[in-house]
C-alpha cells in the first residue's frame, strides 16, 4: 500500500471524527511519512511501519473519547454577549408591550364592567318601576311621579349603555390588534433618536 492509498483509507476511517481534529491528524500522518521517505525508505515500508489501520483508527477513537472536550472559551463568550447584549437592547420593547396590554385590558374591563352594570341596573330598575308603580301610586302620588320619572330615565339610559358597549368592543379590538406595530414603532424612533 502506497502513501495515497493509507491517506485515502486513513480519511474514511476517521470522517466521524470533528474536522479540526481530522485535519490535524492527516496533517501528522502526512508528514511522519514524509519524515520516513526522507529517511530513505520506500512508501510502502514507510506505510509498513506505522500500526495496522484498523489498530490505528481504533486508537484514535479511544484516545477522542478519553480527552475531555474543551471548549474554545473566546467562541462561547461571544455569542453569550451578543445575547446579552440583544436581550438588553431589546429590553424596552418586551417589558414595555405586556405592561400597555395590561393597561389596555384594564381598561377595556373597567369600561366593560361600568357599561354592563349600568345597563344592568338600569334594566332592572326599569321592569322594578314597572311592577311597583300600581302599589305607589295607590300610597303616595308624589312618590309615584318620582318613581315613573325613574323608569323613563332607566328605560332611556340601558340602552345608551349597551350601544356605547358595542361601540367600544370593535375599537379595543382594533387597538390591541394595532399596539404592537405602535409600540414597534415607537422603539425604532426612540433608537433612532
Amino acid at each position: 500500500m502506497n502513501k495515497q492509498e493509507f491517506m485515502q483509507l486513513l480519511e474514511q476511517r476517521i470522517k466521524l471524527l470533528p474536522l479540526s481534529e481530522r485535519h490535524r491528524l492527516i496533517n501528522f500522518y502526512n508528514e511522519a511519512l514524509e519524515d520516513r521517505i526522507e529517511e530513505g525508505m520506500s512508501e510502502e515500508d514507510a506505510v509498513a511501519s506505522l500500526d495496522g489501520l484498523d489498530e490505528l483508527s481504533l486508537n484514535l477513537y479511544d484516545e477522542i473519547k478519553e480527552e475531555p472536550i474543551e471548549k474554545d472559551k473566546r467562541t462561547n463568550i461571544i455569542p453569550c454577549a451578543v445575547k446579552w447584549f440583544l436581550i438588553v437592547l431589546t429590553s424596552p420593547i418586551w417589558l414595555m408591550i405586556p405592561v400597555i396590554l395590561l393597561i389596555l385590558l384594564l381598561v377595556w374591563g373597567l369600561l366593560l364592567v361600568i357599561l354592563l352594570v349600568f345597563g344592568l341596573c338600569f334594566l332592572i330598575m326599569a321592569v322594578c318601576g314597572i311592577f311597583l308603580m300600581p302599589s305607589v301610586y295607590s300610597v303616595n302620588f308624589p312618590s309615584f311621579v318620582v318613581l315613573t320619572g325613574t323608569v323613563l330615565l332607566s328605560i332611556g339610559l340601558a340602552p345608551w349603555c349597551w350601544f356605547g358597549f358595542k361601540a367600544w368592543t370593535p375599537t379595543f379590538v382594533n387597538c390591541c390588534k394595532s399596539m404592537p406595530g405602535w409600540c414597534l414603532s415607537q422603539w425604532q424612533k426612540a433608537v433612532k433618536a
